[in-house]
Order: structure tokens, then C-alpha cells, then sequence
């Protein structure tokens, strides 16, 4: 909850920032993934790898977190019954959402956009990654952060 509360703090103050020099920004979404809505028709001017992303969402992501990370989504995503591993609220599978699905690694072990796999340390919200993105795993500035928000205000 704690850790939730820092990241909300951190993105409100990050969005804020980017609106007063770029202006707000309005997320789109292909209507194949919005949930409830078929799957769009793949517009002629789009490749044959977006078309199928678009017709397949879900086995897209178990392709890309094979590849990036070297993990098998789905049986992760059950072992952990769709929970966060960092906070244990429930998580989207699905969009770029605060709540939504991230995979959690060690960034000592692999700081690139690709992991070895071995130090995978579960699924995580969106949010609760950034956090520890931000604090790039430090648990003693995670703690002290916790401290200073939970300190009554003078």
C-alpha cells in the first residue's frame, strides 16, 4: 500500500510535468484491445505482424515474455492467480494501464530491454515497477521513501 501510494505520488508529478510541456496526451487503443470489442480487420497498409498482433493479443504477450524475458507467461500469471508480487492487488493482463501487468526483474542482473531469465522475480503492476524502476531496486531508499511519507506533517 505504501509502495502504491509513492508511485501514485511520482506518476501524478511525472504527468503533471510532461502536460506543462507537451500538453495532455489522449491514449488511443486499436478497438481489439479494448475488452468486450471484436477484433479489428487488418487495415491493408498495416504489416502482417501488426495484423496478427491485432487478431492474437493474448498470444502475443506469451510470445513476447518468452523472448524478452525467457518465461512462461500464462503459468506465471496462475502461480501468482493474476496478483501483484510486489503489492498483491489484482492485475489487467492486458494495456499500458497503472494496474496493469509487468515482468519484474533484477536490473543489477540484465539492465537492458532483454532479461537472462534467471532473475525474473515475478509479475507486477505497472506501477509498482516504475517504482522500483525510479528507485532502480534500492530497498533502503524504499524504505526511507515509506518513512518519509508515513512521518506526520509539520
Amino acid at each position: 500500500l505504501v509502495f502504491r501510494h509513492f508511485a501514485l505520488r511520482l506518476l501524478r508529478r511525472a504527468a503533471a510535468y510532461l502536460e506543462r510541456w507537451e500538453g495532455p496526451r489522449v491514449l488511443e487503443l486499436p478497438p481489439s484491445t479494448l475488452p468486450g470489442l471484436a477484433p479489428v480487420e487488418p487495415d491493408p497498409d498495416m504489416g502482417p505482424s501488426r495484423a496478427w498482433q491485432l487478431r492474437n493479443p493474448e498470444r502475443f504477450k506469451a510470445q513476447a515474455y518468452k523472448s524478452k524475458f525467457k518465461l512462461d507467461f500464462e503459468a506465471l500469471w496462475d502461480a501468482q492467480e493474476g496478483r501483484c508480487a510486489c503489492c498483491g492487488d489484482p492485475m489487467l493482463r492486458e494495456g499500458k494501464e497503472p494496474t496493469s501487468v509487468c515482468a519484474d526483474h533484477d536490473r543489477r542482473c540484465c539492465s537492458g530491454k532483454r532479461s537472462c531469465g534467471k532473475c525474473v522475480r515475478g509479475l507486477i503492476h505497472r506501477n509498482c515497477n516504475l517504482v522500483l524502476g525510479y528507485a532502480k531496486d534500492d530497498a533502503d531508499l524504499l524504505r526511507k521513501a515509506a518513512l518519509y511519507i508515513e512521518r506526520p506533517r509539520t
